[in-house]
């Protein structure tokens, strides 16, 4: 039986792929596509975030440089109240006025130096807030130790000349002091504002540019000589 064994020859035919066709699974239609959809749908959502974080942080710098700014208008517009009141009182004591009038604007200017020392602890914090400034600021020192002593020094004018005009209407008042006095302190919180203000827009709004550093040493320079140490 082993003489009729005979091998049998098998025969192996390799098919050639069809022209056009995927040569492999990454190159199928369906594969490619939703691979696309799949990057497509990725770079968007980054797209998306990247906007969404801009807009997000650009409404914050809005924010905070509007409450910073509401800070100072608020500062200033108590510290212009007193200089009205500071006006009016003194041209009452000009044009020799009625006693009562001098004491009815003498009331209402001591009401508005009220209102303004009582109420600055609380704008300074929102001042040094807005100046990124956690510990006594730049600003705090400024007015305490320049803008402070010409306010106090205008009350006193300002109380004895309204004083001795009550006990004698026709006394004789010097103005040139006074006048002197409420026009320096005016132009020293004028100058201070202006440079507080500048300080926080080029914090929170300006950035650090030439143009903004050049603009606060401007105002320094400004309020240096409008407001020189006494």
């Amino acid at each position: 039986m082993a003489d009729d064994f005979q091998p049998q020859r098998v025969q192996i035919e390799v098919v050639p792929a069809k022209p056009g066709g995927p040569k492999s699974l990454s190159e199928h239609p369906l594969v490619i596509t939703l691979a696309s959809f799949v990057l497509t749908g990725l770079i968007g959502s980054f797209i998306s975030y990247q906007i969404q974080s801009r807009n997000a942080e650009a409404d914050r710098f809005a924010k905070d440089y509007q409450a910073s700014t509401t800070s100072i208008a608020s500062f200033s517009d108590a510290i212009y109240v007193r200089y009205v009141r500071a006006n009016f009182l003194i041209s009452a004591l000009k044009r020799h006025a009625p006693v009562d009038e001098v004491l009815s604007r003498k009331k209402l200017y001591d009401e508005s130096v009220v209102a303004q020392e009582g109420t600055l602890l609380g704008k300074e914090l929102l001042i040094r807030e807005a100046l990124q400034q956690p510990q006594y600021s730049s600003f705090e020192t400024l007015y305490d130790s320049r803008a402070s002593p010409r306010f106090h020094s205008l009350d006193r004018l300002i109380t004895a000349a309204s004083d001795s005009y009550v006990t004698n209407p026709k006394a004789a008042i010097e103005f040139s002091q006074i006048d002197q006095t409420y026009t320096d302190t005016r132009n020293c919180s004028y100058a201070l504002i202006n440079l507080v203000f500048l300080d926080v827009s080029t914090k929170q709004y300006l950035g650090k540019g030439d143009k903004a550093i050049g603009s606060g040493v401007e105002a320094r320079q400004d309020f240096d000589a409008q407001c020189p140490a006494m």
